[in-house]
């Protein structure tokens, strides 16, 4: 598909609204919102259980109005995307369309012919752009493979067609992959150097970072890393239809094109080129595992960008958005009340619970280097100490590489990790370079009466956290240590040692 040229109607917005660097900020009632409604959703938000919201930003009008990052998380850390890399890389797709360097119905053998294998089936050899920008292209789907592979492009080429490209909707980040090495392809650089010259600058978006695969192509399907600041400027190019200060960034027709629904998927929401419709009217998202959104609302002129780590509850979190903000939405600014107030007194002051129990104790296992059976963490030993209002716990892992953990007392105190953080996805470790700031952890601890120690860390550079708790053995040289992981089930007991 040949996208027409644009011509720029006008330098603003219906709302008058020009962007210098950082998104403009207002009180919702200057945008025809109830400040007392934002109180509800953050309240709500950070209520749902099996859910820890990192931050929430809401935009009206190209304003934004609500901004909260949970302490100890903020707005200054990039955060995991996710599948929410996948509505990146098909605006990468939609600007290699624009340059005519690529068109929809173009053939994935045509472009990568070097990874195809010595037989191309006929399904093979019609999988098209378009097929894979709707996870229709028919390929089989092997979820395991990044963690096994090197070569990944011509594994999936090489393996049997599960289906006739276009028939068949299959979820699969290696699809968005592909188009990360098409665009590659035909454009002479990687979709994060094209983005980062044609949206990223533009728009003033920095600190971000991609993972990249193996054979050195930017994972697409995953692996972006983003501020909650960027991500609403790129929500809100999506809602202006990919203008920014009065400039086209983005083509009109491409940016209708991905957030227009292309698929029926039975049972859940339908979707669009690397998006998902809403539930709500015309509200479409862009979605990551555990619970990321950039939720785009045309008909409220609204955008919400929700960082979390949450399980199996994205309907209610969505429903939450429309049901709390949209009904009593109105189209000219409101007075500002007492519930203005509570907002710009509220809005920084959420935080996540820091662990029960008092400041102190003389518990057995103090200074003693205690060696752990197998646990979630893959840790071999910890080590725990106390200097006044500071626990130190001290982790070891196989590889030897020590972690040093700074806990505060009521107050959560920030180490630079030397590992990666927990991860379910634990078997894709050190597969990807391109992401190259470290991991930070965020902790707090109380002691129970009876000398038992709970420790709460959170990633907060990533999507897990960790409520840890120490409990004096049945023998004196002994000790129960019980490990909670946000995105795991029930919490395991290990056995210690010292």
């Amino acid at each position: 598909m040949k996208l027409k040229s644009l011509i720029i109607l006008s330098s603003l917005s219906a709302w008058g609204v020009m962007y210098a660097g950082e998104l403009p900020r207002t009180s919702p009632e200057a945008q025809g919102m109830d400040s007392g409604k934002i109180i509800e959703l953050l309240d709500s938000l950070t209520s749902i259980p099996q859910t820890e919201l990192h931050s929430l930003t809401v935009l009206r009008h190209g304003n934004v109005v609500a901004e909260a990052a949970i302490h100890p998380f903020s707005r200054g850390d990039q955060h995991e995307l996710f599948s929410v890399s996948k509505t990146f890389t098909a605006t990468a797709v939609g600007l290699a369309v624009a340059d005519n360097l690529l068109r929809l119905d173009d053939r994935l053998g045509a472009i990568l012919p070097e990874s195809l294998p010595d037989s191309v089936s006929p399904w093979l050899a019609d999988v098209t752009v378009r097929d894979l920008l709707t996870m229709t292209s028919g390929l089989k789907v092997d979820w395991g493979m990044r963690g096994r592979e090197d070569n990944w492009t011509e594994i999936m080429m090489a393996e049997p067609m599960a289906a006739e490209p276009g028939t068949k909707f299959a979820y699969d980040s290696m699809s968005s992959y592909l188009l990360s090495a098409i665009v590659q392809k035909v454009v002479g650089k990687n979709i994060l150097e094209y983005l980062s010259e044609r949206v990223f600058g533009p728009l003033e978006i920095t600190g971000y970072a991609w993972d990249v695969s193996p054979e050195g192509v930017i994972t697409g399907g995953w692996g972006l890393w983003m501020r909650p600041d960027d991500l609403a400027k790129f929500g809100q190019l999506l809602l202006d239809k990919g203008v920014w200060n009065g400039k086209h960034i983005l083509p009109e027709d491409w940016v209708t094109e991905m957030m227009t629904k292309r698929v029926d998927v039975p049972g859940t929401s339908d979707y669009c080129y690397q998006m998902w419709t809403c539930p709500h009217e015309d509200a479409v998202r862009a979605d990551g595992a555990w619970g990321q959104y950039i939720i785009i609302m045309p008909k409220e002129d609204m955008v919400a960008v929700v960082t979390q780590c949450q399980q199996g509850v994205s309907d209610r979190v969505q429903a939450l958005v429309w049901n709390t903000l949209t009904p009593t939405l109105s189209d000219t600014p409101k007075k500002e009340g007492r519930d203005a107030r509570r907002l710009a007194t509220r809005i920084n002051s959420y935080s996540h619970p820091f662990p029960a129990g008092k400041s102190s104790s003389a518990a057995p296992f103090l200074g003693k280097h205690i060696t752990l059976a197998d646990n979630p963490m893959g840790w071999k030993s910890i080590e725990i100490t106390q200097e006044g209002k500071t626990v130190r716990l001290s982790a070891t892992d196989a590889s030897g590489k020590t972690d040093e953990y700074i806990c505060g007392y009521k107050d959560w105190e920030k180490t630079r990790m030397v590992s990666n953080p927990p991860d379910e996805r634990s078997d894709t470790h050190n597969r990807f370079s391109g992401h190259t700031t470290p991991f930070y952890a965020d902790a707090a601890y109380g002691w129970n009466n009876d000398g038992c120690l709970n420790v709460k860390i959170h990633y907060t550079n990533w999507y897990s956290s960790l409520a840890l708790t120490v409990t004096p053995g049945s023998t004196p040289d002994s000790a129960t240590v019980t490990f909670k992981l946000n995105y795991m089930g029930a919490p395991v007991n290990v056995a210690g040692t010292f």
